[in-house]
């Protein structure tokens, strides 16, 4: 681990270790192998789908029996048997393909999905300054809690006074879904847009916003000072 945080560590940016998520939340089979019809010690219950997550995204349900992971069994009768499931899938490539097999019902269902960086519930902030304004990563989990449609781009979180972001009259909460037409996935795309910007010394930015369940446009009016 501490490898893989060194590897990935920058000047202005700590080093992490990404992990692999489906959305799954998973809940041990014990006492529901006779409900469920299936044998002791083979396969867990999806207790529940994250909205927008790969698993549903992939056609899992919830009450669905998983059985193998990329034909890796998954056994879990106990509740200290989740975490070796859990890590299974933690433990698979980035943005990789995997294989599911459930039993839904008395049928065994073959599904593919596909890893996605396993996210906390706050993504990580960042301020910017020549815009006045800091942003945080958008998550899955953010984004169900606020019923957002649409899980991508940053969340503004604060400003700072006469500056554009405050002139243009941001509000924390606002989602920024792309600068200058330039689509925003996640805050390392919201940098790289706003490092280019500042870089050419742009004095109008475009934004896209998303406030609530509405879209809107802001036009950022920058100031440099001369050197």
């Amino acid at each position: 681990v501490i490898a893989k945080i060194l590897q990935t560590a920058k000047p202005d940016k700590k080093g992490h270790v990404d992990r692999s998520d489906l959305g799954i939340d998973l809940k041990p089979m014990q006492d529901l192998e006779t409900f469920f019809a299936v044998d002791i010690d083979k396969g867990v219950l999806v207790n529940s789908i994250d909205r927008n997550s790969p698993a549903e995204k992939a056609g899992v349900k919830p009450q669905d029996i998983l059985m193998d992971v990329n034909g890796r069994p998954v056994n879990v009768r106990f509740p200290e048997e989740l975490a070796p499931a859990r890590k299974m899938i933690a433990d698979l490539p980035l943005n990789s393909e995997v294989s599911l097999t459930l039993k839904r019902g008395r049928e065994m269902v073959h599904l593919t999905s596909a890893t996605q960086k396993l996210q906390g519930a706050v993504g990580e902030e960042k301020e910017f300054k020549t815009w006045g304004v800091s942003v945080r990563d958008m998550t899955r989990t953010y984004a169900n809690q606020a019923q957002l449609d649409d899980p991508t781009g940053v969340v503004v979180t604060t400003m700072s006074p006469g500056y554009p972001a405050a002139k243009a009259e941001l509000a924390p909460g606002d989602v920024i879904h792309a600068v200058n037409g330039h689509r925003v996935e996640d805050l390392d795309e919201f940098s790289k847009l706003y490092n280019e910007s500042v870089d050419k010394k742009q004095k109008a930015v475009l934004l896209q916003t998303q406030r609530g369940r509405g879209r809107q446009s802001a036009v950022l009016k920058v100031t440099y000072s001369e050197e």
